[in-house]
């Protein structure tokens, strides 16, 4: 029998070649009053394309540690948050944007003023993605097929790190639950197959278009648009300290047979 692998791994969608953890330099530790915030206070601000600019300019800022996510991977990273029983604290799903665990804040976010602005345009993003969903899945919109100037990765790298960071989120569900055989299963297979696409020319509109069918195939699943139940199951939520909720891995991961 062959060695069963998990569908996604724990993806990068960075700006940056990957190190090896030997190598990666450490950041300091700075005591710091900010504390995870509550998302219902953010984002409540019109986001435009001027915004999305802002945003995707400031993750491109090489102040950030190395694997932060670029503006298609945060993408990827909140479409999954939005379309998956994740259940993630803000205090866990924020730090990975900048390749962390614990709250432990990036350079470019450890003064209040930076930290509550990069949160009113993560926050926004979010839900413009949210919205975008909701009313037309299929006709999505994302930032790899804008123009250049909207985003800080090559075009052609869009998709491969929209997927990483739509993979990154995984990682908070680690037995995250998809029955194989399934729609869901296939569409989470199809954005894990993006992750090694390569980097050339018009592969970038040509797979997200691989993509955006499968963001639609599991918003319809979310939402019980061709199933009685959904089919993809997560953590069974618990309650965090002043009632947020946090995941507890109780489920199996989704796996794929090698070869």
């Amino acid at each position: 029998m062959k060695t069963r692998r998990p569908l996604f791994s724990w993806g990068a969608g960075r700006r940056a070649a990957p190190m090896s953890s030997t190598s990666r330099p450490e950041i300091p530790v700075i005591a710091s009053s900010i504390l995870p915030p509550n998302v219902d206070d953010y984002g409540r601000r019109p986001f435009s394309e001027q915004e999305l600019r802002v945003l995707a300019g400031w993750l491109a800022d090489a102040s950030w540690p190395r694997g932060t996510l670029s503006i298609a991977g945060l993408e990827g990273y909140l479409v999954a948050l939005t379309v998956l029983p994740l259940a993630a604290h803000p205090g866990m799903w924020l730090p990975p944007i900048w390749n962390d665990s614990g709250w432990r804040l990036a350079p470019p976010i450890r003064q209040p003023d930076p930290f509550h602005e990069f949160m009113e345009l993560t926050c926004g993003f979010m839900r413009q993605i949210e919205g975008a969903l909701i009313a037309d899945p299929g006709g999505f919109r994302s930032v790899c097929e804008m123009d250049p100037p909207a985003v800080a990765p090559p075009v052609s790298q869009g998709s491969r790190d929209w997927a990483q960071g739509f993979s990154r989120a995984i990682g908070h569900a680690h037995r995250l639950y998809v029955p194989s055989g399934t729609p869901e299963y296939r569409a989470l297979a199809e954005i894990a197959s993006c992750i090694n696409i390569q980097a050339a020319g018009p592969a970038a509109a040509v797979s997200f278009a691989r993509l955006r069918q499968a963001i639609g195939i599991l918003v319809a699943g979310r939402t019980g648009g061709h199933s009685a139940s959904p089919a993809v199951r997560g953590p069974s939520p618990s309650r965090a300290p002043r009632g947020r909720h946090v995941a507890h891995d109780d489920t199996q991961p989704p796996t794929v047979k090698d070869g």
